[in-house]
C-alpha cells in the first residue's frame, strides 16, 4: 500500500505538478460523480450542470420537493449522465447526502450546490483522482476550486472529494467512517 502525505499542499496546482510527472493511463481513469441536492433551483441548476458535465461521469440530483420547474429544466437538458431522484425533505442534509451516496455509481463523489458553477476550465479531475486512487489510505481529499455563486461572485471553495466506501453522514457537518 502506498502512502501519500500532502500536508500544506496547494491544491490543485501542486497535485497537477505531481500528476504531470506521473505516467497515467488515460484509458484507466477513475470515474467521478457530482451530487446536487436541490429544491426550487430552476434559475440556476442548468448553469451548474453545464459547468460540470464534461468534468464528471455521472451527475446525481436529489430534489427535495421542488414546486417550481427545476425537474423540467433538468429533463429538458437531455444529458444521459444525469440521474434525478425525488425525496421528501426531512430537515436533514445528512439524510439527503446519505441518500445521494446510495444512488451514486462511482467511487469518487463530490457535492456541489445548484447555485454554484465550476469555472476551472483546465482542471483535470480524472487525472488527479486517478493518482490519488492509487493511495489506498486516501479516502478523501479537498481541492480549492474556483466556483461562481448565484451573485456571480468568484470564490475559491474547498470542495471535498470522497472515496465513497465506508462514508456515512451522521450530522449536518460531520462524517463518520463505518465498517
Amino acid at each position: 500500500m502506498k502512502e501519500l502525505l500532502l500536508q500544506d499542499v496547494n491544491y490543485p496546482i501542486e497535485i497537477e505538478k505531481i500528476v504531470s510527472q506521473n505516467i497515467i493511463d488515460n484509458n484507466d481513469m477513475v470515474k467521478i460523480t457530482a451530487a446536487i441536492i436541490c429544491k426550487d433551483e430552476e434559475k440556476t441548476i442548468e448553469r451548474c450542470i453545464k459547468s460540470i458535465e464534461n468534468k464528471v461521469d455521472e451527475i446525481v440530483i436529489i430534489d427535495t420537493g421542488s414546486i417550481d420547474s427545476t425537474i423540467d429544466v433538468v429533463n429538458n437538458m437531455k444529458i444521459d449522465k444525469v440521474k434525478i431522484y425525488q425525496i421528501s425533505w426531512n430537515n436533514s442534509f445528512a439524510s439527503a447526502r446519505n441518500y445521494a451516496l446510495d444512488k451514486v455509481t462511482y467511487k469518487w463523489v463530490f457535492f456541489i450546490d445548484a447555485d454554484e458553477y465550476l469555472i476551472d476550465e483546465q482542471l483535470d479531475l480524472h487525472r488527479i483522482l486517478k493518482l490519488l486512487d492509487e493511495y489506498k489510505s486516501v479516502n478523501k481529499t479537498v481541492f480549492r476550486l474556483r466556483l461562481l455563486t448565484l451573485m456571480d461572485t468568484a470564490v475559491l471553495v474547498w470542495v471535498e472529494f470522497l472515496r465513497r466506501i465506508h462514508i456515512l453522514y451522521i450530522m449536518e457537518m460531520y462524517m463518520k467512517k463505518y465498517e
